[in-house]
Parts: structure tokens; sequence; C-alpha cells
């Protein structure tokens, strides 16, 4: 039987124009949807669009399956989906619980006239799992409409390389944050190699851990294995609004964090000029600094006005050259 021989995948050609009469997003059936693909010599081509009244969108995509690592590219176009009224079919969302896209969907449950748009979204990968995935996440003109606090991003940017050697990085720019991380950690470690460095600075934080407070991560090759995080902040206001409208934090907020294991240069550096959540605590003009000493203890230099409680009565921020 040529369907059991494995080349029968290789060698398989088809075609396909349909069109899909209902398809349900989030309780909504969109209608009036039409597919067409084709798939020859393992690549696979298709575009998707939907002219339904409330969700307005075309889709163009590719997969090639020939490389020794698949290739995937994607180019979307969302005209608008009416958020509003495709959430009316969705099920009340219990704001206690709600998290991620359901944080979206309640918004839109309580608010009227949300409405998403983007001009383009451009996807591009190479790669079958996550420590060889290496690609790239274009967004212009992401808009979220609410009458309250209208949410636009002009451009956003991501791209992921991960090599050969081992080494991942991760870089997110746009008008809302920039963020990077890079490190040459396996997966696998990274959450022990944050934990090894609160434990080489207090080993006693964690007591369950204690036993192994002056364990490093095993490096056979003893190579001088890093972790380097950068975020700051931009316009999250509108954003923060619609998932966590409980926290404001202020532009030019920045988290840089730099770890080595076996140098042990080690850099900290905060600054939040304004944060607050929920009315119950303040920051102003926060900003940390800790520096790994020649005897590898952390100098820390820590700053900040009053931080005032709820009911409490503040209390000033100021550490200067503070030896862990």
């Amino acid at each position: 039987d040529p369907m059991d021989k494995p080349e029968f995948i290789s060698t398989l050609a088809a075609n396909v124009r349909s069109r899909i009469s209902r398809f349900d997003l989030i309780g909504y059936p969109i209608s009036d949807i039409r597919l067409d693909g084709q798939y020859k010599n393992k690549t696979c081509k298709a575009t998707l669009c939907s002219n339904d009244p409330r969700v307005n969108l075309n889709l163009d995509g590719s997969a090639d399956l020939s490389l020794l690592e698949p290739n995937i590219q994607a180019n979307l176009g969302l005209h608008s989906i009416k958020l509003t009224e495709v959430a009316s079919y969705h099920t009340p969302i219990d704001s206690a619980t709600a998290k991620g896209l359901d944080k979206l969907i309640l918004f839109a449950q309580k608010n009227h006239n949300v409405e998403i748009s983007l001009d383009t979204l451009i996807y591009n990968s190479t790669g079958s799992k996550l420590d060889n995935l290496n690609g790239f996440v274009g967004i212009d003109g992401l808009m979220i409409f609410n009458e309250r606090h209208p949410f636009y991003s002009d451009r956003i940017r991501f791209t992921a390389i991960n090599t050969p050697a081992g080494l991942h990085k991760y870089i997110l720019s746009s008008d809302i944050v920039n963020a990077s991380l890079n490190t040459n950690y396996e997966y696998k470690d990274i959450k022990d190699s944050l934990f090894n460095f609160v434990y080489r600075y207090i080993p006693n934080i964690l007591p369950q851990r204690e036993i192994s407070k002056n364990k490093q991560l095993v490096n056979s090759n003893q190579e001088d294995k890093h972790f380097n995080f950068s975020f700051e902040t931009f316009n999250t206001e509108p954003l923060l609004y619609i998932f966590l409208p409980e926290l404001y934090i202020a532009e030019h907020s920045s988290i840089e964090l730099n770890l080595d294991d076996i140098a042990q240069q080690d850099h900290i550096n905060i600054q939040i000029p304004k944060a607050t959540f929920k009315d119950r605590f303040n920051i102003n003009n926060f900003h940390l600094t800790s520096n790994t000493a020649a005897n590898h203890h952390m100098i820390i230099d820590l700053t900040g006005d009053p931080l005032p409680f709820a009911n409490k009565k503040a209390a000033t921020l100021s550490l200067h050259q503070i030896g862990l």
C-alpha cells in the first residue's frame, strides 16, 4: 500500500479551496470564512479570509517542512474585531479569577465599543523546539479602542536568537516597553541560577535549600555562565488600564540584572520614578544599585522618597554601602 511508505508524504500534492460557514471564537459564531491552501514538496501555503461583520481579517501563511529545521511564516492583517459584541456571546468572566486573555474579554464585557485592530503582524521562525528557535515577530499599528483609555502601539518588534553554542538571546522593542534577555544557561538551569544568586549572598533566606548554600550549578567545562536581563517602561498606562488597572508604573522605570556564575561580577540596578498599586502604597524616586565587592560581598546603595502604606506611617528609604 503506497500510503504505508515514508515517501508518500514527500510526494503528496494537494490544493484546497473551501468556505467555512461557521467557526466559534470565544462563543461567537464567525461566518463567511474562505480558506485556500496548497501543499507540495513538503511546503504548505494557505490564505484565510474572514469577512464577518464583527471579525474582519486576512491571514497568509506558509510552512516549509523540507528543511532540517522547519520554517514558518505568516502575515496577518486585522481590520477589526468588535470585541464588545463578540464577548457578549461568551459566558460572564469572574473578575476575581480572570487571567490573561480572560481579562481582555472581561474588559470588553464591562465597557462599550471595545474594538481591536492592527495594520500588520509579520511572523517568521525557524526551529522545532524552544532552545533552537530563531525568529522575528513584528506588529505595526496595534489598537485596542475603548472610550476611556484607548491603547495604541505604533510598532512592536520581538527577536529570538538561539545559537548551536548555547547562547539564548531575546529582544523586545516597542513604544510600550523594551526588554532583553541574554544568557548561556540551559533553560532547565535558569531557575536554579537565579536561586543560587540569592543563596550566594543570603544563604539562609530559604532554609529548605540551606544544605546547598555554597553549591554552584554544575559546569563541567568551567564555562563562564551569565544571565543578563534588562527592562524599561514607556507608555504602559493604557495597557495596564485594560489588564491590571490597580497598577501604575511611570515611564522610564527600569531593571538591569547581570549575573555571572564564575567571575561573580554581579550587578543590579533598579529605578522607579513612581509606582502605585491599589492605592495601598506609593513608590517615588526609588533607586537601588548593587555590585559585587572584591570579597564577593554585595554592596547595596538604596535611596527613595518616603514609602506611605495604607494607614501606615511613611518609612524613608536610605541605605548606603551595606555589605551582604
